[in-house]
């Protein structure tokens, strides 16, 4: 019997203890899926069930494991739950109440170097850009981008994908 397939989605396969296998139409790939832990940071509960839900099924889509480390909705409880899960990667709002995304990145990144900080925000001006990149961000990302834009961003920072983005994408 010859496998058609009939379209060309990545699926995962797992077998007892071995690791995961990405399966792209009729191949495997054999590379394991990496598991990379993001904080969900934003003061719309809305916004994070949504990131929440989103990530690990777009992700495993494009042989990610995405796994939700935590959620916060302000700078303050970002920077205690970065010491606390020490999570891969920190998608970071920038407008909170309390301590803003800039306040929290800073602290972060102080505090553990490490973690790389995707911005997800509304603000896309030059001039958002220019101060996320001062206070620490490694991207930016503009809400509203599909979900896949944001894996694709994902994996380059964490070092999962082929390509690393380049500098001009944060001060675009």
């Amino acid at each position: 019997m010859q496998k058609t397939p009939t379209r060309r989605v990545s699926s995962v396969i797992t077998s007892g203890s071995s690791p995961s296998l990405t399966w792209s139409g009729t191949r495997y790939t054999g590379k394991p899926m990496r598991t990379v832990r993001v904080l969900i940071v934003d003061d719309t509960a809305g916004v994070r069930r949504s990131l929440r839900t989103l990530l690990p099924l777009a992700g495993e889509l494009k042989a990610l494991k995405v796994e939700i480390a935590g959620e916060a909705a302000d700078g303050h409880e970002a920077v205690r739950l970065a010491g606390e899960l020490r999570p891969d990667l920190v998608l970071m709002d920038l407008n909170m109440p309390g301590m803003d995304g800039y306040g929290a990145m800073q602290a972060i990144k102080s505090l553990y170097p490490d973690t790389k900080i995707l911005v997800l925000s509304v603000h896309s001006t030059q001039e958002a850009r220019q101060k996320a990149a001062q206070a620490g961000a490694d991207g930016f990302i503009e809400k509203g981008s599909p979900v896949s834009e944001i894996i694709h961003n994902i994996k380059s920072l964490t070092g999962c994908a082929p390509s690393v983005i380049d500098e001009e994408r944060i001060h675009k």
